[in-house]
């Protein structure tokens, strides 16, 4: 794989031609864009390799604090992308986020739509997220950092859910917003929070809860971003969207987009790989009551599946 080479952002060309290490993209004209084509090169899953995916899984995947399972999208995901030079550039990136979804497994809403999914490209991270602080505490999630210390960093509002259907959003302070429906109107400034208790077996095996994202914040910054090009940026945004993560800056094992942003990582790529999307299938592909460890397994056998495993 192609080492992803330092550019200028944005660049047009960026929006014509870009190149996708797993294969070729075969977009739809239909909205959202959920075809693809993807060619893959297996190599050998020898000991090594399997221990490498399974390391991606624990080190890229941040469990939800609170439940301690792994989050993923519920509701069809929205995505909206604020900051750039130009209309077709936040088109892309937002676009692009909707077909690595279509591509994972998860839902995507037609548009137009409630954004649930916010990009903001800046030169001020921290004024932008102190914007957002002041909107509401609760849209940094739960124990949400209250500084900007990466080039691209995110936060998440997530929630449990039970048998029953019934999610409560894992937060510490109630306030007045209205997360698409699982606001609380009533309860302003409470520091409460509980699991929807009455619809859980108990069984020692499942968990009865699953972990879903409610929102997801994600700020780029433009004065650390400036030397990339827009689509490996756009690829790298789409896996942090889809699946929470605090590895905002931690080379892999493996060639990744994950990889983007860490220092003298010599495993960059210029696009999501058939490892990344292997990774988010078993996400989506996982069952979500189950305990952590388990879906951490499930998650590794999808990907080495995506990789030729038997």
């Amino acid at each position: 794989m192609k080492t992803t080479q330092v550019l200028h952002a944005f660049v047009p060309a960026a929006l014509i031609a870009f190149a996708f290490t797993s294969g070729a993209l075969a977009q739809s004209s239909g909205d959202p864009v959920l075809s693809e084509t993807v060619i893959v090169t297996a190599p050998r899953l020898t000991p090594e390799v399997r221990a490498m995916l399974h390391n991606y899984v624990s080190r890229y995947n941040a469990p939800a604090v609170l439940s301690g399972q792994i989050t993923r999208w519920g509701k069809p995901v929205c995505p909206r992308t604020d900051g750039l030079s130009r209309d077709e550039y936040t088109a892309f990136v937002t676009q692009r986020i909707r077909v690595v979804a279509a591509m994972a497994g998860a839902k995507v809403a037609p548009t137009p739509c409630k954004p649930n999914i916010e990009i903001y490209f800046t030169d001020k991270p921290q004024a932008t997220l102190n914007e957002v602080h002041a909107r509401d505490v609760n849209y940094l999630g739960y124990k949400g950092a209250m500084t900007v210390s990466h080039p691209v960093q995110a936060w998440y509002v997530t929630g449990t859910t039970g048998l029953d259907g019934r999610m409560e959003i894992d937060r510490e302070v109630f306030s007045d917003i209205d997360f698409q429906g699982g606001g609380c109107k009533t309860c302003s400034n409470q520091v409460s929070w509980s699991i929807p208790t009455p619809s859980v077996g108990g069984y020692r095996l499942r968990t009865d809860l699953r972990s879903e994202f409610v929102n997801v914040i994600i700020i780029a910054d433009k004065t650390r971003t400036a030397d990339f090009k827009l689509g490996p940026v756009a690829d790298y945004i789409a896996l942090m969207a889809l699946s929470r993560t605090g590895a905002f800056e931690t080379c892999q094992d493996m060639p990744s987009i994950t990889n983007l942003m860490a220092a003298d990582c010599s495993r960059k790529t210029d696009g999501i790989t058939d490892v990344d999307l292997g990774y988010l299938r078993g996400v989506y592909k996982m069952s979500p009551d189950e305990p952590l460890l388990v879906q951490q397994s499930a998650i590794a056998a999808e990907m080495e599946k995506s990789l030729g495993g038997r």
